[in-house]
């Protein structure tokens, strides 16, 4: 990392290329807005986003901040005697309004964050686990944002849209062990050499997508997409959203957080839009699977060939057992607890008994409850596969469910339940089976992987 140059120590910055393999796929992105770390005003709950990252810091995860500002801006302008103007529902951002933007956002509520996090850190640190610091930037520096006036929603002024992201700077930083800051400030390389104020959603989506982060996570004070029913839409897929925003589902300032989720999908493996007011989203989230909000997907098709049967482990403390057709298996702990290689979601009792013990869709095909699997601890379901014969491979068995509860994760339930069922599928003379996996669930993935199923193809929703 360093070299000796005479009496001076000289930085010598790490390959990038070095780090397509250490970093890429172990980074996530974090979107804050304001000027506070989760903002959980209007509710009696402790803002725990700050804890979260640091959690996940300690625990090896390399995370990229991006902040906003714009209210706090807004309240700068009006102590200045100038009044915010918007077109559109978007900021009109003139040479005074992007003076205070700068000034605000790259000032005061950049040094905010990062002293914040800082103190936390340093009051946490022990001898065996030193403390990880924050490092302030903007997208101005090593020219990381590079940006063009936005003109797709009017005459807005010094607003800008990124066109090319430079990870390096970013890179660097996270090499170096510390969690970058970036105010979402653009900049124009061309003879204007002008700044621009940035959207902070579509700047981190941006930096989402270049780095093929693991996670870009967009912490809100709502809870997710709502559908017409003002339910949290749990899952969705890209094909979804343009239908979503004609229909008027979706609207106002969701419009551009949903595309800027959709900008994220084109590199990241998960994006979510969660409810950053609620305890330990943010970590739930991101290492537990249980995102309280929407996550934008995309999905793998996996395949495995079966010729002899999969080894048991003998050690497995609990019992699996083909799935009983009169299962209650919709407790508010199992749902609360779900995720699933395909997840889908249900209003009530008999609509989700319905997608599970009988026919999904046309194209699913039926359900095979002679293969479908069950996993118990005592009388207690503790976890789920269900299988459907499709139409379009008959001779493949199509998994289309795989959830365990999550106190029982990491304890081998998947796995037997797993073994079980493709035992079953073998001993009824199918030659293999596939499914179809949410891209970024790691854990999943590599059981799949563990077991024998290769990758086929990733496809839209």
């Amino acid at each position: 990392m360093f070299r000796r140059g005479g009496s001076r120590t000289v930085l010598k910055p790490p390959s990038f290329r070095k780090l397509e393999t250490e970093l890429m796929n172990k980074t996530i992105v974090v979107k804050l807005g304001g000027s506070t770390l989760g903002g959980q005003s209007g509710t009696a709950s402790p803002d725990t986003t700050l804890q979260d990252l640091l959690r996940l810091t300690a625990e090896g995860v390399r995370v990229v901040v991006v902040h906003g500002g714009g209210n706090a801006t807004s309240d700068l302008l009006k102590r200045l005697g100038q009044e915010p103007r918007f077109l559109n529902g978007l900021r009109i951002t003139d040479a005074a309004a992007l003076q205070a933007a700068t000034m605000m956002i790259r000032g005061q509520i950049n040094s905010d964050l990062v002293q914040s996090f800082n103190q936390a850190s340093l009051a946490a640190a022990t001898e065996s686990h030193k403390a990880t610091l924050a490092l302030g930037m903007s997208g101005l520096d090593g020219n990381m944002l590079e940006a063009r006036r936005e003109t797709r929603h009017g005459d807005l002024g010094f607003v800008g849209e990124v066109v090319k992201v430079r990870v390096e700077p970013l890179a660097m930083a996270l090499e170096w062990g510390f969690v970058p800051f970036v105010a979402p400030l653009g900049f124009a390389v061309d003879a204007e050499a002008q700044t621009y104020n940035l959207n902070a959603d579509t700047a981190a989506a941006a930096i989402a997508a270049a780095l093929e982060a693991d996670a870009c996570v967009f912490l809100t004070d709502v809870p997710g997409v709502l559908d017409g029913d003002k339910k949290t839409i749990r899952r969705l897929g890209l094909k979804s959203i343009p239908k979503l925003i004609a229909d008027e589902v979706i609207t106002g300032g969701m419009i551009p957080k949903v595309t800027a989720a959709a900008k994220a999908l084109e590199g990241a493996k998960r994006v979510m839009i969660l409810d950053g007011r609620q305890p330990n989203a943010l970590y739930d989230a991101v290492q537990n699977y249980l995102p309280n909000g929407t996550t934008f997907v995309r999905r793998l098709e996996m395949q495995i060939k079966l010729t002899e049967p999969l080894p048991q482990n003998p050690n497995f403390a609990y019992r699996t057992d083909t799935l009983p057709k009169d299962l209650d298996i919709l407790t508010p702990l199992f749902q609360a607890g779900y995720y699933g290689t395909i997840d889908y979601d249900w209003g009530d009792e008999a609509e989700g008994r319905a997608l599970l013990t009988t026919d999904l869709s046309p194209e699913w095909g039926v359900f095979m409850d002679d293969y479908s699997i069950a996993a118990w601890d005592g009388d207690k379901l503790i976890g789920l596969i269900t299988i459907v014969q499709e139409d379009s491979e008959p001779h493949l068995q199509c998994i289309t469910n795989v959830c365990t509860l999550p106190e029982y994760r990491g304890r081998g339930v998947g796995r037997a339940m797993l073994t079980t069922a493709l035992n079953r599928v073998l001993a009824a003379g199918f030659e293999g089976a596939k499914l179809f996996v949410t891209i970024g669930n790691d854990s999943a993935y590599r059981l799949y992987k563990s077991l024998g199923f290769v990758d086929v193809k990733t496809f839209d929703v």
